[in-house]
């Protein structure tokens, strides 16, 4: 009989911040999230949808009518402590857009998150989102469209994430392109709620994903109280032991090593 693998072991470590920052060292095993807990996320190619929140119209078709920038976030505060990112109360809620990766990572999410004291936890993540191309229909819902679904609908956490472009490097020739991607969400959400957007690794476009990966970390150290974090970092790694066969997606060790590099970002901006 084969012994069972000893559960994952998260541990703290102090921040500026956040007092509690969850992290992973010696990952080894899965952690239990409880009964029916789904580990599984498919490929990035497919055509099928997985986690998703919902189907939502492009952004032009409820831009005028169903709601604005004046319905979809508050002003920011008159205080300027708070509006750059001091004083302000810990982050108790969190919505983040993704793809299978996210997907694949969102019980670890939850249960990192949610022992730090976030209350409200929003995951939309599919199999083979892009930032810009996908209807829903016949394709996944992109994130861009994603994003306005949700801001539409009124969701207005303390920290934004986005962890997006896996399924986007080496797909465009000209790295306006990548830019144009990032800038367009970055633009949608409103500045004084903190973001966080963890980068990406897809072995067979490296040199996309470095000119990506730089590019990402230009457009959003440019907004305030924004950070990217790396998974990259863990996923290049060849002894981190993070992604399945494919090279591509997060084993069991590799979900709770996202889920703490999505932490970990959080803790940098609330």
């Amino acid at each position: 009989m084969v012994s069972p693998e000893p559960p994952i072991r998260y541990y703290r470590a102090s921040s500026v911040r956040r007092p509690a920052v969850i992290v992973v060292a010696a990952i080894v095993g899965v952690v239990a999230l409880g009964a029916g807990a789904a580990w599984g996320i498919g490929r990035l190619g497919g055509d099928s949808t997985v986690g998703t929140v919902g189907l939502g119209a492009a952004p032009g078709e409820f831009a005028d009518d169903e709601t604005n920038s004046d319905g979809v976030a508050s002003e920011p505060g008159s205080d300027p402590d708070v509006a750059d990112g001091q004083d302000r109360p810990a982050a108790t809620s969190m919505a983040m857009v993704g793809d299978s990766i996210t997907d694949g990572s969102a019980d670890a999410i939850r249960y990192v998150l949610a022992s730090e004291g976030f209350d409200e936890i929003t995951i939309d993540a599919v199999t083979s989102r892009r930032i810009e191309e996908g209807t829903g229909k016949g394709s996944p819902l992109s994130g861009i469209k994603s994003l306005y679904r949700l801001l539409a609908a009124g969701t207005a956490p303390d920290v934004w994430v986005i962890a997006l472009g896996t399924n986007d490097v080496g797909l465009y020739d000209d790295q306006a392109e990548y830019r144009r991607l990032v800038t367009t969400m970055v633009e949608m959400i409103p500045d004084e709620v903190p973001l966080v957007w963890v980068d990406v690794y897809r072995a067979e476009h490296l040199t996309d994903t470095v000119v990506y990966n730089e590019i990402l970390g230009e457009i959003v150290s440019a907004r305030p109280d924004s950070a990217v974090v790396s998974w990259f970092a863990h996923a290049s790694d060849p002894g981190a032991d993070v992604l399945r066969d494919d090279q591509v997606h997060p084993n069991r060790n590799g979900t709770a090593v996202f889920a703490s590099v999505v932490a970990e970002g959080i803790s940098q901006v609330s």
